[in-house]
């Protein structure tokens, strides 16, 4: 069944991937970088399904949940989180907000379009239609495409997340662990990934003391990292 499906990320590379397996999969997209402007997409075509990341500018993920919870038009649109806070607190904080479910980062290829697919109204109900895969040389090349970009912002990031380190900006570098993390989709070496929510988790929590290590492991791990 095709469906209307708003996608609200503000990392290129997560955005880019939801809207392509769900495109080939046979639904309409619609995409929003930040929680304003997805506040604003949702208003002007109700969707069937809203797809969100957690954490956004603007409006933060929370923030948008009790928004459109509140919303008469708009308080029966199932809404879903993607996330790289895998914690039952997290978890429960997200539904608690408002979200009527959650997805973990990084997503798996094979199943993120079931695992979305089954918050559309009526999923479960009926006949499945056949989703549409895409063909197998045009797959690879869009991953090749996207491990390519992501190799070549890698450098920059990891800059990024020691100078962030070495000035304690704590809130800064949770921000940008997040963000890196969320563009692991394609990985094979789950070491970065590992090393990533890690830092994230350290950063929120204040933890300076067990920073530095968990940098290096991300620096160490990025070195060996399968981008294939």
């Amino acid at each position: 069944m095709k469906a209307h499906i708003l996608i609200i990320d503000d990392d290129p590379a997560s955005l880019e991937f939801m809207r392509y397996m769900l495109a080939n999969a046979g639904h309409d997209i619609a995409a929003a970088i930040d929680g304003a402007a997805g506040l604003r997409a949702a208003r002007e075509r109700r969707p069937d399904l809203i797809v969100s990341d957690a954490e956004l500018p603007e409006i933060s993920g929370s923030e948008l949940a009790k928004v459109l919870k509140m919303d008469q038009k708009m308080r029966d649109i199932p809404l879903v989180a993607v996330t790289a806070n895998a914690m039952p607190t997290d978890r429960e904080k997200l539904l608690g907000d408002g979200f009527d479910g959650y997805l973990a980062k990084p997503l798996v290829p094979e199943s993120v379009v079931s695992q979305i697919e089954a918050f559309l109204p009526g999923a479960g109900t009926g006949k499945p239609a056949a989703a549409a895969e895409p063909a197998r040389s045009n797959k690879e090349r869009f991953f090749a495409e996207m491990a390519a970009g992501f190799a070549e912002k890698l450098p920059g990031n990891l800059e990024r997340l020691r100078c962030l380190a070495a000035a304690g900006d704590l809130g800064g570098l949770k921000k940008t662990a997040h963000k890196v993390l969320g563009s692991c989709l394609f990985l094979k070496d789950k070491r970065l990934i590992e090393g990533l929510r890690r830092l994230e988790k350290l950063a929120e929590a204040g933890d300076e003391g067990r920073i530095e290590t968990a940098l290096r492991e991300v620096e160490e791990a990025a070195l060996v990292s399968n981008f294939g």
